[in-house]
């Protein structure tokens, strides 16, 4: 995702079989999203940064067999039927935001949460649609109300976006990727606070992916207190 690009790396340890062993899904994903990002973005939202990136990647482009461009619709119709970015299902990418999301909290709090439950942290995005064929027209504007409900939710809950970190001292370029953390209310640092901390991981310009979990009030602590540092920057 950066490699056209001078910044540093946010790293965390890993077991020695995770940390060695090979995967294709890091390459479906940066693909699907690239891809996607460039048929969903307007032409004037397309900024230097990600004409580099998508320059860069155009290579490789099209290597990855579970990423293609279609309609997601069986008959379509006007702007409902428009190409988007189709991911496979056999890799999962909600496995894959989780992932993420778990490895900036450690980034920040320098331990690991036992009371953090990852696999059921909830996972979506407003611009992502799960199928494994077109939709009917009925299927589709179901799907689309549905991602627009639980953006509304999201928004609903989070008072305020705290700007979060990024590599250091070289930070990642902002317009390829961001992040930002709310708290689902005030009182998150109280003890039996049952408020969610939720990230918003942003790419490209064109996708967001929510990842909501509860965590235990230091965790909570050490993130707010990085999010304010952030801010004084």
């Amino acid at each position: 995702m950066f490699e056209a690009f001078s910044c540093d790396s946010i790293t965390v340890p890993s077991c020695d079989k995770h940390n060695t062993e090979k995967s294709l899904d890091d390459r479906a994903i940066v693909e699907f999203l690239i891809k996607g990002s460039f048929v969903g973005l307007r032409y004037g939202s397309l900024t230097p940064n990600i004409f580099k990136a998508m320059e860069k990647a155009e290579p490789k482009l099209g290597n990855a067999d579970e990423v293609s461009l279609r309609s997601w619709l069986n008959d379509p119709q006007g702007e409902l039927g428009s190409s988007l970015a189709y991911l496979d299902g056999s890799i999962d990418i909600k496995v894959w935001m989780r992932q993420l999301t778990a490895a900036l909290v450690w980034s920040a709090t320098g331990n690991f949460d036992e009371s953090i439950e990852w696999d059921n942290a909830r996972v979506s995005s407003p611009e992502f649609i799960q199928s494994e064929g077109g939709l009917e027209i009925e299927q589709a504007r179901l799907e689309l109300q549905r991602s627009r409900v639980a953006k509304a939710e999201i928004t609903k809950a989070i008072l305020s976006w705290w700007r979060g970190w990024s590599a250091y001292p070289r930070s990642y370029p902002f317009d390829i990727y961001h992040f930002e953390i709310g708290f689902s209310s005030q009182d998150f640092l109280q003890e039996n606070s049952e408020s969610e901390i939720i990230f918003k991981h942003s790419f490209y310009r064109h996708y967001s992916w929510y990842v909501r979990f509860a965590a235990s009030k230091e965790t909570k602590k050490n993130i707010s207190n990085v999010v304010k540092r952030v801010q004084d920057v």
